[in-house]
């Protein structure tokens, strides 16, 4: 790997193949297909094209609510136009499209004054409010709207070119003097082809991808003979239609992602029409908790949330914006079938909620108990399918690219004996905790391979040394227990983190923190977890109180309440 710094990878993953231009050595072509393979299969299960790097890519930090830099979408898009280019491969192109239509546009506001710092599969708040809870690797505000050039600085020299590279990229000349239509959009384009380079003008017509339909008009200056290529992207699964002159010409079986050519002698006024079928299919993030993503040709789609936008800052002529949710989000996909409907926009921006033209219908159903953590971060998913009691309702989806707040990734609504329950984590606290580790570390689930595993996020009191310290849970409903189990953190060798001198557990009673009764032994054994029972009790909170080590702090991977 190049580097897990998410922009970094952005570029760098192409530098093989880039090289091997030159090199005419397969392996390093070979060598950037591994490198995307290796990212997307680890850190890209959702949909978006993007993969979850709100600054480095983190072991365990896969979830769609992680982020993608603005700079970073526009910089995947530039390497996936320049391999195009390099390989010929379709794949790449498709992959460009994917970023465009799905993500980038919500990276940005309406009128493109503003962007965020990240932007994110599944977000129900975006706020000028730092996350401080590890949610991400950046502890700044990095949600709301704003000008970049003030509060994003590092790259909006590089992320104001994402559309501008697209549109160059459109078109491409190919190697026998030829045209490719590598992604479509409404466009012109101006080129010499041929063998004696007969300039050629060709108009693409087109409200693609939110229809299956472009049209083509040639105009060359002079009756001209060259071949043009038309990518068939690989969504498309039905056989794609073409008419030259409003005649159907019969297609050999292809392959997807794959090229139509039509070489043929070119007259002005010809015409070409081509359909690429679109349907509305769903995708399943096995290793995402088996979560799912709907898309209808090259977009993928969203839950419609309502969109309460409010001035946050700014000047009139430069806005900053909050877009906090006005509705219901926590929906899981109940099966059924989905069902795509046109509507009348009441905007002339596709990219939005009021100006996307076609929307999709689903049967879904709520889960109470996916909510936002306390600084309105939308908590991470859960094994699926999940069971739920509400009532079955239809939603509206609309493309992901209009849905400034949106859920994408949807767990599965299931209704037999494997339907998971969703488990409401506890509210945490502590008497402190070290800037980069979060109390959440604490009932995330992640197992430690041992008490000195860096890997995993994880809560300490770093840097409090010798003393008396706590961290505790707060429950919605009071809670029976009858033994706790705590897998301490000790970096023994490579930090100054050790397990405690003593611990023990307290429960709250009214307003008084009190000590369980009958503890079996309070353990502070590395590389396990340590547990205690004592005589059951029933509370809404417990407290785990800590004796640091003199010269030393200490922390917690995980800590187990049990009935």
């Amino acid at each position: 790997m190049p580097t897990w710094h998410n922009v970094n990878l952005a570029q760098g993953f192409r530098e093989p193949s880039q090289y091997g231009v030159l090199a005419a050595d397969p392996a390093l072509r070979a060598a950037t297909y591994r490198i995307y393979d290796t990212v997307m299969g680890t850190y890209g299960q959702f949909a978006g094209g993007g993969f979850a790097g709100d600054e480095n890519c983190r072991p365990h930090f896969g979830d769609p609510r992680q982020g993608f830099e603005t700079c970073g979408f526009v910089e995947y898009m530039h390497s996936f136009e320049l391999l195009t280019r390099m390989t010929g491969d379709p794949v790449w192109a498709d992959r460009c499209e994917d970023i465009a239509f799905n993500s980038l546009p919500a990276a940005f506001d309406p009128e493109q004054k503003g962007t965020h710092y990240v932007t994110s599969a599944n977000s129900v708040q975006l706020d000028d409010v730092a996350k401080t809870d590890g949610q991400f690797q950046n502890r700044f505000a990095m949600q709301a709207y704003m000008p970049g050039v003030h509060n994003y600085r590092c790259c909006p020299h590089n992320y104001g070119m994402g559309w501008p590279y697209f549109a160059e990229e459109l078109w491409l000349a190919t190697f026998d003097a030829g045209l490719c239509a590598s992604m479509y959009a409404a466009s012109t384009v101006k080129a010499k082809v041929g063998k004696d380079a007969t300039n050629v003008t060709i108009t693409a017509d087109t409200t693609y991808p939110f229809d299956e339909n472009v049209q083509f008009k040639v105009a060359p200056d002079k009756a001209v003979s060259f071949p043009l290529y038309l990518r068939v992207p690989r969504w498309c699964a039905a056989a794609p239609e073409l008419r030259v002159n409003g005649s159907r010409l019969t297609l050999p079986a292809a392959k997807t992602p794959g090229y139509i050519r039509v070489e043929r002698v070119w007259q002005a006024g010809d015409t070409v029409q081509l359909r690429l079928p679109m349907r509305v299919a769903t995708r399943t993030w096995r290793s995402n908790h088996s979560s799912v993503s709907v898309d209808r040709g090259p977009l993928t789609y969203s839950l419609e949330i309502q969109e309460n936008w409010r001035r946050s800052g700014g000047s009139d002529a430069w806005p900053e914006y909050e877009v906090i949710a006005g509705s219901a989000w926590n929906y899981g996909l109940d099966g059924g079938t989905i069902t795509s409907r046109r509507r009348t926009p009441s905007g002339s921006d596709p990219f939005t909620r009021e100006g996307v033209p076609l929307e999709l219908r689903a049967r879904a159903r709520r889960i109470p108990n996916w909510r936002v953590d306390r600084q309105n971060v939308v908590r991470t998913l859960q094994d699926g399918p999940v069971a739920s009691a509400e009532k079955a309702e239809t939603v509206s989806l609309i493309p992901m690219g209009a849905a400034r707040l949106r859920i994408t990734s949807f767990p599965v609504i299931g209704h037999g004996p494997d339907a998971h329950q969703w488990i409401l984590p506890p509210n945490t606290s502590a008497s402190h905790v070290w800037q980069g580790d979060t109390t959440e570390a604490l009932c995330d689930g992640v197992e430690p391979s041992g008490s000195g595993d860096q890997s995993i996020p994880r809560f300490t009191w770093w840097d409090h040394q010798g003393t008396t310290e706590w961290v505790q849970y707060e429950f919605d409903k009071p809670l029976q227990a009858a033994s706790a189990a705590v897998y301490w953190f000790d970096d023994t060798g490579a930090g100054a983190c050790r397990v405690p001198v003593s611990w023990r557990l307290l429960y709250i009673d009214g307003t008084a923190w009190k000590p369980v009764q009958n503890p079996s032994g309070y353990g502070v054994a590395r590389d396990t977890y340590n547990k205690v029972t004592f005589t059951p009790v029933t509370a809404t909170a417990f407290r785990v109180e800590v004796q640091l080590a003199g010269g030393f702090s200490g922390g917690i991977l995980e800590w187990r309440m049990n009935p």
